[in-house]
């Protein structure tokens, strides 16, 4: 009861904190950018964020699959090293389209279709990052977890606030969240490894792995749906708004609507 009170207190006290510095972050790049580049940055965010509802969705279904072999680290061990070559290959398949679709979005936005480049690591990253992050949740290593998502927020507070400041603007600001995407990656890699170090690696078997899945296809389609509904809703005001006002007004828009957002939820 108290370890779990404990892991509770972890996770809570870091996403508040993780929310808190997010809150400061929106006002810092309205002060240092231009009305125009914060609704263009915006903008980039908000199609990164309906690519993470994606990944959210598969992220629940991995979860639960580890949870309920983490006792055998042995076969844990095994079923990691096969699926994170599962979701390299997904994760290239997903930017590969991505590339495809991203005149068509650059030129709905009138964003410069590089800025939308840069977000290929970030997708690869963040679907190699399910099995950090679905791994140290099963092992209740929440200290780990709660450090890591606060240390990022502080990151990407940092790193964007320095290259804004000096005036790098959006393109460089975007190689900032890349970055502290990067190291914190790397962290939640070296947490893992360190756990499984002295694990000897049971092969498993591909076919499992496809026919657990295909057995949750209808709840993984059901959560997929309702958070694809949500992310719309909580984004597309923002994708749309530049075609309805000009350039200043969509980036004011964008601003009240971040922190309004932040206010509400």
């Amino acid at each position: 009861m108290t370890k779990n009170l404990t892991s509770i207190l972890f996770i809570s006290s870091s996403t508040l904190i993780a929310w808190l510095l997010s809150y400061l972050y929106h006002p810092l790049m309205i002060r240092y950018l231009s009305i125009e580049d914060f609704w263009s940055f915006q903008s980039v965010l908000s199609v990164l964020n309906l690519m993470w509802v994606f990944i959210a969705a598969i992220g629940l279904f991995y979860v639960k699959q580890v949870s309920k072999n983490i006792d055998n680290l042995e076969f844990s061990k095994g079923y990691r090293k096969l699926t994170l070559k599962y979701l390299w290959v997904l994760s290239c398949i997903v930017v590969s389209l991505f590339f495809i679709i991203i005149p068509l979005i650059s030129m709905y936005l009138d964003i410069p279709y590089y800025y939308f480049l840069l977000l290929w690591f970030t997708i690869i990253t963040s679907f190699l990052a399910i099995t950090n992050t679905a791994f140290l949740q099963s092992l209740h290593k929440f200290h780990i977890i709660s450090s890591l998502i606060v240390w990022w927020s502080v990151m990407k507070l940092f790193i964007w606030f320095l290259l804004v400041y000096f005036g790098f603007g959006i393109f460089w600001a975007l190689w900032g969240f890349i970055f502290s995407q990067l190291i914190v990656f790397l962290f939640w890699y070296y947490f893992l490894e360190k756990l499984f170090k002295n694990t000897v690696i049971t092969e498993i078997n591909s076919k499992e792995i496809l026919s657990s899945f295909l057995k949750q296809k209808q709840q993984i389609l059901q959560y997929l749906a309702t958070s694809i509904l949500i992310a719309l809703f909580m984004n597309i005001d923002i994708l749309i708004v530049k075609n309805i006002f000009d350039a200043e007004t969509a980036g004011y828009y964008a601003a009240i609507s971040v922190l309004a957002k932040f206010l509400v939820f």
